[in-house]
Parts: C-alpha cells; sequence; structure tokens
C-alpha cells in the first residue's frame, strides 16, 4: 500500500490526534495485543500499547491516519499542505495591526532580548 507523505511523524500525528480528530472518525484504539514474556521490549507501538512492534511499522495506524487524510480532517500533516495565499495576506496584515498597537514590542527591532525597550537608558 502507498500512503500519503507527511511533514511530520505518525506518532506526533496519534499523540496530536488521540482526542479530537479520532474520535469524531470514529476510529477506535485496537485492544491491547498479548505479550509474552520473550516479547522485544526495545519495540513499542502506542497505537496498540504493545511491545510487538514499533510504531513507525504500524498497518493499523497507517491505515487511521490515511482514512482521516483523506476525509480531509489530517490536511495540515500532508506533505503538500501550503497556505492559500489570502490567508497569508490576512496573516501577515493582522501581524502589523499588533504591531501598530504596540502588543508586538518585545519582538520589534527596538527592544533587546529581554523585552526592554533599546532607546530607554536608565541611568546608573
Amino acid at each position: 500500500t502507498e500512503y500519503t507523505p507527511l511533514n511530520t511523524s505518525r506518532e506526533k500525528i496519534l499523540h496530536e490526534c488521540i482526542n479530537a480528530e479520532f474520535d469524531h472518525a470514529d476510529i477506535r484504539f485496537p485492544r491491547e495485543i498479548k505479550e509474552s514474556s520473550r516479547t522485544d521490549k526495545t519495540k513499542y507501538c502506542r497505537f496498540h500499547r504493545s511491545h510487538k512492534h514499533e510504531i513507525q511499522e504500524c498497518i493499523q495506524l497507517k491505515d487511521a491516519i490515511e482514512d482521516l487524510i483523506k476525509q480531509g480532517k489530517l490536511n495540515r500533516f500532508h506533505m503538500s499542505h501550503i497556505h492559500d495565499t489570502e490567508e497569508c495576506i490576512q496573516l501577515k496584515d493582522a501581524i502589523e495591526d499588533l504591531i501598530k498597537q504596540g502588543k508586538l514590542n518585545r519582538y520589534t527591532k527596538d527592544v533587546d532580548r529581554y523585552g526592554r525597550d533599546k532607546r530607554r537608558r536608565d541611568s546608573p
């Protein structure tokens, strides 16, 4: 099976989506896999909560994420996710408004790395 290229690891997607997208998409965590005393404890799959395989190798997690991508619920993790030009313009305008309001002073050039106004010099 060929999977959609992602811009982050499946483990990170699982971590971020456990409560939100997985629940809404009716994707349930599988039952825990029973382990024997000989199970390799160096491997771990958080999706299965088991040491049977690595999470990177988990076919069920790959399939669940792929289903969510096809439903349009995880587009932000798709490798080709690109910001819309209008979206970027709106963000730029919003940042400029915050700068004009003085709400981003600590990030502007007249502020030192501690957020203090460089133009104001206190006398010793």
